[in-house]
């Protein structure tokens, strides 16, 4: 009894540390207590646990904007022994991270959520957060001036130009603008001439920052910022305030002389956070007025299109690829030209009712066309015409292409055993034998007799046999499927999905294919149930929808790091 009290007092510390390692309260913490209206604080909850925690998510708060940016996740191994037994635990250490961005001064609580954990609740502290008005700078200016002027309509692509007026040495320059809602922020141009002064981060992109004067100590730096206007859907106008902009940096307070080891003369400089607001100006947002033409194709600004064709002369059903090119304001948002529903089209031509996305070059937008000719009337590709709204008149405008000449010949092949019909009122080709078009089919070689004949089978026998061999053979697609079902029925766990999908990651990131970024958007939807487990998956598959349907380019390396990333936060 006395061996048994002696060895329990002896490992009582070793039990409570090991007991100190699971805290029973979250801990909070705020990266600044106080800042300014446009700058960005970090709120942290973290929690100690031996099962994967649920975060509920934070309440809003009226003058905040908080996002949810993902978690980390630590481990940590204790271990105890009693009475000669080891027992070993793994300890995972979870961090929640919000992004809060106040939009108003004043002084605000970030109210408490809840993190549970099996049967556990660990709730965190409330924290309060102090927001100041930002003042002016003399030294420095943010200057934002729309190519519009006082006023854009919904889908119009306007150029929004960011000028800061800088007297002195800075560092770390963002510059944060509030966009509209439902708004898009359009990627750099790529085609653009590279800055010899750097970049500028603006929101969450780069964009190239170019030194336009030096006047008095005081140099001019302008970026091109390009965004599609967009709103709430009930209302029919809206406001954007763009001197609601801010722009935080760091800027030189002192310099000091100092001499290095070597006798050289160094200077040493210091820094102090500064924001910065914007110029004083808004923008009025206005919808589309009514009624819109029929022909209407959604293109806000003042296109330009142009067509063109591969070939001038074909025959009848020969393909012809026909591609239609938007260059201009607004192009960005058209996705079809239904060509199909376009008598002037239709008529002439049998043009496939779905086609490809349209192409992205250079700010153009283009769509490619397959179209046959129906007949060997048709003579000219007709001219593509569509209704615009354009906002320097504020009424609506057509724009047209030119008609392309098409020489069409009689197809060489209309005497075979099998033609292809063509008629204008199907988009589908029909296949006839020459018993239904005999009355058609000149007969300078034996007339109907010589039809029969073509179309008799010579060898019946062989026929049946052939056909005999193919029931079973087409029974093999049906096997195949039943399999695949009762094989999908028993899922894998998770660990094998999770593995199979890094797996895949790994084989997309050593692919040399051009469309690397579709790939990874596929595998992602292929395991939704994955990247919905995990936000960090979830805020990189919403990147990478933005990438893909804004039409902007993208680089291998941009492919690379999000598919990393989705990686890394599978672990």
């Amino acid at each position: 009894m006395m061996k048994k009290m002696v060895l329990f007092l002896v490992l009582l510390p070793a039990m409570i540390q090991a007991r100190a390692a699971f805290p029973y309260n979250a801990q909070t913490s705020l990266s600044r207590s106080e800042t300014y209206v446009g700058q960005t604080v970090y709120l942290t909850f973290s929690v100690q646990t031996e099962e994967k925690p649920v975060l509920q998510p934070l309440r809003n708060v009226y003058g905040l904007k908080i996002e949810y940016m993902g978690e980390n996740v630590g481990t940590q191994m204790t271990t105890t022994i009693v009475n000669g037994r080891r027992d070993s635990k793994t300890v995972y250490n979870y961090r929640y991270t919000y992004a809060v961005t106040p939009i108003e001064t004043g002084t605000f609580i970030i109210p408490q959520t809840v993190i549970t954990a099996g049967s556990s609740e660990y709730k965190t502290s409330p924290v309060k957060l102090t927001v100041k008005e930002i003042g002016k700078n003399e030294n420095f200016r943010l200057i934002l001036t729309p190519d519009c002027g006082d006023r854009a309509y919904r889908g119009q692509t306007v150029t929004l130009s960011v000028e800061m007026e800088i007297s002195s040495n800075i560092d770390s320059l963002e510059i944060t603008i509030p966009f509209p809602e439902n708004s898009v922020l359009l990627s750099p141009d790529s085609a653009g001439n590279p800055s010899d002064s750097g970049n500028v981060k603006i929101n969450d992109a780069y964009y190239p920052f170019k030194r336009e004067t030096a006047v008095r100590d005081r140099a001019l730096f302008s970026a091109q910022v390009r965004f599609i206007v967009d709103f709430p859907g009930e209302s029919h106008s809206a406001e954007f305030d763009y001197g609601k902009a801010t722009a935080s940096f760091r800027a030189v307070t002192a310099t000091r002389e100092s001499v290095d080891m070597f006798g050289r003369t160094v200077e040493d400089r210091q820094y102090a956070p500064v924001v910065i607001p914007a110029e004083q100006g808004k923008l009025l947002l206005l919808d589309l007025p009514e009624p819109r033409p029929a022909d209407f194709a959604g293109i806000v600004g003042k296109p330009r299109l142009t067509a063109s064709a591969d070939m001038s002369e074909a025959y009848v059903g020969d393909p012809v690829t026909y591609r239609l090119t938007i260059e201009g304001a607004g192009n960005g948002n058209i996705e079809t030209v239904p060509l199909n529903k376009i008598g002037d089209f239709s008529s002439r031509f049998r043009i496939p009712e779905h086609h490809s996305p349209p192409l992205k070059e250079n700010g153009k937008t283009v769509f490619v066309y397959t179209i046959r000719p129906l007949s060997s009337a048709v003579t000219e590709i007709p001219a593509y015409r569509c209704s615009y709204f354009n906002p320097e008149t504020e009424r609506y405008e057509t724009a047209e292409t030119k008609p392309l000449p098409l020489k069409v010949n009689p197809s060489p092949d209309a005497g075979d055993s099998q033609i292809e019909e063509f008629s204008a009122g199907t988009n589908i080709p029909d296949a006839v034998s020459l018993e239904r078009l005999g009355n058609r089919v000149p007969a300078a070689a034996g007339g109907d007799r010589l039809l029969r004949r073509e179309n008799r089978f010579p060898y019946r026998t062989v026929y049946r046999l052939l056909y005999g061999l193919a029931y079973p053979i087409t029974l093999l697609p049906l096997v195949a499927a039943v399999v695949c079902s009762v094989r999908r029925r028993n899922p894998q766990s998770r660990r094998e999905r999770v593995r199979a999908m890094k797996k895949a990651l790994t084989a997309l990131r050593n692919s040399d294919s051009p469309e690397r970024m579709m790939r990874l958007f596929r595998l992602t939807e292929e395991y939704k149930d994955l990247v919905a487990e995990s936000p960090a998956c979830g805020r990189e598959v919403d990147h990478l929808k933005k990438i893909l349907f804004s039409g902007g380019s993208f680089s291998s390396e941009e492919c690379d790091s999000v598919s990393r990333k989705i990686e890394e936060a599978l672990r």
